[in-house]
């Protein structure tokens, strides 16, 4: 267990804050990564018995911006790369065009909040973005939406 502190510390000594952005920059564009565990582990090298490797007062603005820039970044490859695609009558993942359909529908009734909600849930989080994008959701709220919660 020694052996494991002392890598992330020196991992975070090495590489820091910019390590912590783009963790869950990434995660929040849609990349599947463990964005929750990159923010616990700052926090704790931000305490005193993780030998105040960070500052809280970095680490809380960084974390919000990377969220917001990052799920700006998702639905705006959703909106400008798969929702053409699926326009085209082609497939995108998981998505078809009919149901693109529902999606819109869905997005434009409940848009705001589903949006709000899906940042709360591990894993729904890391394709509400591009979901909201594909669905063409009106930007102003998407930005309202992930930042609200970011």
């Amino acid at each position: 267990m020694g052996d494991m502190f002392d890598s992330l510390v020196g991992w975070a000594e090495i590489y820091g804050y910019p390590l912590v952005f783009f963790g869950v920059l990434l995660e929040n564009l849609g990349v599947p990564l463990p964005g929750e565990t990159v923010v616990i582990i700052a926090g704790f090298l931000a305490s005193s018995a993780g030998g105040h490797q960070f500052h809280l007062h970095w680490i809380i603005p960084i974390v919000f911006a990377a969220a917001v820039i990052g799920a700006n970044l998702g639905y705006w490859f959703g909106l400008r790369c798969a929702r053409p695609r699926l326009a085209r009558s082609k497939r995108f993942l998981f998505l078809t065009p009919e149901r693109l359909k529902l999606a819109e529908g869905y997005f434009n009734r409940y848009g705001i909040w589903t949006v709000v909600l899906c940042r709360f849930v591990t894993g729904v989080r890391v394709i509400a973005a591009l979901a909201a994008g594909v669905a063409a959701m009106p930007w102003p709220k998407f930005f309202f939406g992930s930042a609200l919660h970011s």
